[in-house]
């Protein structure tokens, strides 16, 4: 830890500013399609705030809120991504220290007084703290158990201060369409701030009873904040199920919001029904479990999208169009393609070998952030010294990022075209596997029917924002 300077952590800096500047455009507007913030005006102004993330996107959920949340900040994270001192050096660069487990040897966990120190400096300058409560990230839909950190951070800077810090612990829930896909969509919903000295009295009669207090009011606001899905054993079930009704419930809850936001709002309620469902009839779950595999593995088998079967049929003048459509723009793709693809599949191919491919999503934004502005300059530069034109060369630049998101459009449009041509020819032929696709996919949605029927009561019921009326809404 010798070699790494933390004295103006707590300060602004301009080379901060311009890395989240950078970031945060790239973040926003390129990596990710839609970024859909809810009740950003729940941020708490002018007192020291924690700010307490889930953690299932390794280091696009910091990303996520230095993407959307004002000024600069500070970012904890594990203590083994600082043993290089190139990269801790970067890492203290951009604002973020080290955090000791005892995976990490026990010899080093004395050094988390003097993070521990650093952070109560941090919060008397306001300067936020961003925590990531969990300790370690998972891809799945589930809020796993708090480490005790947050807390003891927490009580330590207020008692620092004589308990007259004022500290605020913001939980906040991210939820991502498909944590590995370029061009998904993340929402990132601010919860109620938790008033540490609600604790106080707690902590002074019992110091653990106090922390533990404090950590468990934390996750229960977390868990209300994300999709839940509490159960492991059946996952996958419950992902296949939230998928498959998505539509249905989306209209028997009279959601006014679209896309991903939509997904968000049913896919909680969803969870709460089947979790009323479960505890009351698992050997009925159990059945619908079976179903569900078998639909699954049929839909698989024919390459098709649950959009398909949920859209039904495609007229052929239709088709045809689409068709017309690809085969215009195909020259486009190709130049696209062509000249975007070493900034492009690079990345792609680099974060394919990870061990970890909750990391890809990082790799990947991280790579392209980097190489594409790289590569457009030394092309611009190759085009400025064959043609000797600056206007034309920087003309024809341009064209490198235009014809490069037309293409990815166009595979998008390509993939959507052959996902309705597999469709049809199944149809069309009747083939076995769509037959039973077909009648399992109606069983499985009557059943759901029920279910939300005789175990929705209370759950159906739309709570204030829940049509997204009543909510701080904004997306990038």
């Amino acid at each position: 830890m010798k070699h790494i300077r933390w004295k103006n952590l707590e300060k602004d800096t301009f080379r901060y500013a311009l890395i989240k500047f950078v970031s945060h455009i790239w973040h926003n507007h390129v990596y990710y399609r839609h970024v859909i913030t809810l009740n950003a005006d729940r941020i708490p102004k002018n007192c020291p705030v924690i700010i307490a993330p889930n953690h299932q996107n390794a280091a696009m959920d910091g990303l996520a809120i230095a993407s959307i949340y004002p000024g600069q900040m500070v970012f904890m994270a594990r203590s083994d991504i600082f043993k290089k001192r190139m990269i801790a050096s970067f890492l203290t660069l951009i604002k973020i220290m080290p955090i000791y487990r005892i995976r990490d040897g026990i010899s080093n966990l004395q050094n988390n007084d003097i993070v521990f120190r650093k952070t109560v400096d941090i919060l008397r300058k306001n300067r936020p703290l961003v925590i990531l409560p969990e300790g370690n990230h998972s891809a799945f839909k589930r809020l796993r158990m708090l480490r005790k950190g947050i807390s003891r951070i927490a009580f330590q800077a207020e008692e620092a201060s004589n308990f007259q810090l004022g500290l605020k612990i913001l939980p906040v829930g991210l939820d991502y369409k498909d944590i590995r896909k370029f061009k998904s969509a993340l929402l990132i919903n601010f919860g109620d701030p938790i008033n540490v000295s609600d604790f106080f009295q707690t902590y002074r009669e019992n110091n653990q009873k106090g922390m533990n207090a404090l950590r468990e009011e934390l996750a229960r606001r977390l868990r209300s904040l994300i999709v839940h899905i509490e159960s492991e054993k059946h996952y996958h079930t419950y992902i296949n199920l939230l998928n498959l009704y998505f539509h249905k419930m989306r209209k028997r809850l009279g959601l006014r919001a679209r896309g991903h936001a939509a997904k968000y709002f049913s896919d909680q309620k969803l969870v709460e029904v089947l979790d009323r469902f479960i505890s009351e009839k698992p050997r009925e779950f159990a059945e619908i479990e079976e179903k569900v595999d078998n639909y699954e593995s049929l839909r698989e088998k024919m390459g098709l999208r649950n959009w398909l079967f949920e859209k039904g049929r495609f007229p052929m003048a239709g088709m045809f169009l689409h068709g017309l459509i690809l085969a215009a723009g195909f020259p486009v793709f190709l130049y696209g393609t062509v000249v975007n693809a070493l900034p492009y599949f690079l990345p792609i191919r680099i974060a394919s070998g990870l061990k970890d491919q909750v990391f890809a999503s990082s790799i990947k934004y991280v790579m392209s952030l980097f190489l594409f502005p790289v590569f457009y300059l030394i092309a611009y530069i190759v085009m400025l010294l064959i043609s000797g034109n600056p206007v034309l060369s920087l003309l024809l630049l341009l064209t490198f990022p235009v014809s490069g998101i037309i293409g990815f459009r166009y595979y998008i449009s390509w993939k959507k075209f052959m996902g309705k041509y597999r469709f049809i020819i199944n149809k069309r032929m009747q083939t076995d596997a769509f037959r039973k696709a077909l009648s399992i996919r109606k069983e499985l949605i009557g059943k759901m029917d029920q279910i939300v029927n005789g175990h929705g009561q209370g759950v159906l019921a739309m709570q204030p924002g829940d049509d997204m009326s009543g909510l701080s809404y904004q997306e990038s």
